[in-house]
């Protein structure tokens, strides 16, 4: 199992906002996740995190999120800010690859390499909805099997080693994990050493965007970066506190990233 620190781990990254993230697109990514989800071993399975602003600033506060991107082996950047502020940095983002993004062209890559995709996600109607659709849209792509946890699973151990043992009994290569952030990321941080799976990769709302039990906002409020806008407006009991938090935090962060540039030029110049 690959992690941040592993000598042959060669993607370049930079740091945006405090958070590392790798300098890859989205191609890129796709054939990297392939690639280490063919090494399924008995010392666990590797995790893709999706760093956005709601990300950089819970990583702030909660010791728990920062171990669990402690943890993963690549991190693409959800959020269209990072990108932007990566611009700061020398190491521009190539652009904006979010883990809903990669469940359509990962399915594609798995079928033509015959690997098995498993998918937890909020509810057995949308895991089965999202199954029967990936599956007509990429022929040959094997579906390993499912898993809908309880609501609470994250502070329920006994439904956690449920979930652990439905993965692993599945035989399956390529994990999505559909349960909400931060959630989905700490669920796979904590049994990351006991997943059989090559892969374990935090998808969000992808597959309710697949069942059509939610609807994605569209194309070009993603290009303007205004995914999250859309999003509180349209479910804004759930979400408007979190999209508002990242409001004000964006200028805050952004400035730290300049200062943070600045002095880089300042000290190169030197």
């Amino acid at each position: 199992m690959a992690d941040m620190s592993d000598a042959t781990f060669s993607i370049d990254d930079t740091e945006v906002f405090g958070t590392t993230v790798n300098v890859v697109s989205q191609d890129e990514a796709v054939g990297w996740i392939i690639a280490e989800a063919l090494t399924v071993g008995s010392d666990g399975c590797s995790a893709v995190v999706t760093p956005n602003m709601d990300h950089c600033v819970r990583l702030r506060t909660d010791a728990r999120f920062r171990r669990a991107y402690r943890t993963a082996f690549l991190r693409v950047a959800d959020g269209m800010p990072l990108v932007w502020a990566s611009r700061l940095t020398g190491r521009a983002l190539p652009e904006r690859v979010t883990g809903a993004d990669l469940v359509e062209p990962l399915c594609a890559a798995a079928a033509e390499a015959e690997l098995r995709v498993f998918l937890l996600g909020p509810s057995e109607a949308v895991n089965r909805a999202a199954a029967a659709r990936l599956t007509e849209r990429h022929p040959g792509l094997q579906i390993a099997g499912t898993f809908a946890p309880s609501y609470g699973f994250i502070d329920d151990m006994a439904e956690r080693a449920r979930m652990v043992e439905a993965v692993n009994a599945s035989g399956c290569n390529l994990l999505f994990v559909a349960l909400g952030s931060p959630r989905q990321e700490i669920f796979v941080a904590e049994h990351q050493h006991e997943l059989r799976c090559g892969v374990a990769l935090g998808v969000g709302a992808a597959l309710d965007f697949l069942a059509g039990t939610q609807q994605r906002a569209p194309k070009w409020t993603r290009r303007l970066g205004l995914e999250g806008v859309y999003r509180a407006l349209s479910n804004p009991r759930r979400l408007f506190v979190r999209y508002a938090r990242c409001a004000y935090w964006l200028p805050l962060l952004m400035a730290g990233q300049a200062g943070v540039s600045l002095r880089g030029a300042a000290r190169a110049a030197a």
